[in-house]
């Protein structure tokens, strides 16, 4: 696997630790994750362990702000809302 701007695929037996993810949405209809933001220090290997307890289908994506950018201009093109 090759490096990317948002890091890379870890090894298993490498693992600082496990960040656990929720992901539902609002009553509107507004996806949210949380937690909403992560702290995550240069050289740390994560687990993140996401759960959807929402109604509706959620995608965990990881990349740069651009990259995600792109990813729900993307969605948007192909009427999955982000």
């Amino acid at each position: 696997h090759k490096e990317m701007a948002a890091g890379m695929p870890g090894k298993a037996e490498a693992v600082d630790r496990t960040i656990e993810v929720t992901m539902r949405e609002t009553d509107d209809g507004e996806m949210i994750f949380e937690p909403a933001e992560f702290d995550i220090k240069k050289g740390e290997t994560i687990r993140f362990g996401v759960t959807n307890k929402g109604e509706i289908e959620h995608e965990f994506v990881i990349d740069t702000m651009e990259g995600n950018a792109e990813h729900k201009d993307a969605m948007a093109k192909m009427d999955m809302e982000h």
